[in-house]
């Protein structure tokens, strides 16, 4: 089973991109991330959407087939980014 939450360096990983870009989309809103006490987590589906938004896809395609795996989606326009 795959993780529902990545840590940031994990999402920076599966992205491509540095630590320091993470936390600039993170910041920006682009990329949606949540905080569990003190831990700062980015949703698997927030990590594809922002790809998917990239690459000119439909996002909702993207958060319908995460709710049939049993995942939940997260808005595209939500943030809880401090």
């Amino acid at each position: 089973m795959d993780k529902l939450l990545l840590t940031p360096p994990e999402a920076a990983m599966m992205l491509g991109i540095g630590r320091t870009k993470l936390y600039e989309l993170i910041r920006s809103g682009e990329l949606v991330s949540i905080t569990i006490d003190r831990a700062r987590r980015i949703p698997r589906v927030a990590a594809e959407a922002y790809v998917a938004r990239r690459c000119g896809l439909p996002v909702h395609n993207l958060a319908a087939s995460a709710e049939s795996a049993g995942e939940v989606a997260v808005p595209s326009g939500s943030s809880t980014a401090d």
